[in-house]
């Protein structure tokens, strides 16, 4: 599980990410260029790590962390726009002990899928379209998923 740190005032703008393992990724260049202070990274870093780590136990239930150590590990996210949560999640990975971790989407711009091969020993992705503007218009319906239902699509992988 990761989160984005949002810019100040457009929080749909991600400056970074926080994994629940506390794992962190910044943009060094956005947060220089938006003259983001480090406190303010500092403060939201800490909120959304906690967030992170609380949707992750919500997730988890009353089952243990799965051990990653040694063991070959893919993630994969419903497309990529500029791969900062992700990056969250790959470095939560990395630092987790995993072997090897492939990254597989099915969709992204090219220059963020290329960004992302720095984070994954394997990139797999569809689609890398020059003209991309969003993950959903990729999709026919790209609607949310509730907490209720990924959970329920956990339990059955787990079960």
């Amino acid at each position: 599980m990761a989160k984005k740190i949002g810019a100040p005032g457009n929080p749909e703008l991600a400056i970074g990410s926080v994994a629940s393992d506390g794992s962190v990724w910044l943009n060094d260049d956005l947060i220089s260029q938006l003259s983001v202070d480090g406190e303010y990274v500092e403060t939201q870093r800490e909120e959304v790590a906690m967030a992170a780590r609380a949707k992750a136990d919500q997730y988890r239930a009353d089952r243990d962390a799965i051990d990653l150590e040694g063991k070959r590990v893919l993630v994969v996210d419903d497309g990529v726009a500029t791969g900062a949560t992700t990056r969250g999640c790959l470095r939560r990975v990395h630092n987790a002990g995993a072997a090897h971790v492939t990254l597989a989407v099915p969709v992204g711009p090219p220059e963020a899928i290329e960004r992302l091969r720095d984070e994954a020993d394997a990139v797999v992705c569809v689609e890398t379209p020059a003209w991309f503007g969003a993950v959903g218009q990729f999709y026919r319906t790209f609607g949310q998923v509730s907490d209720t239902e990924a959970m329920e699509y956990l339990n059955d992988v787990t079960d």
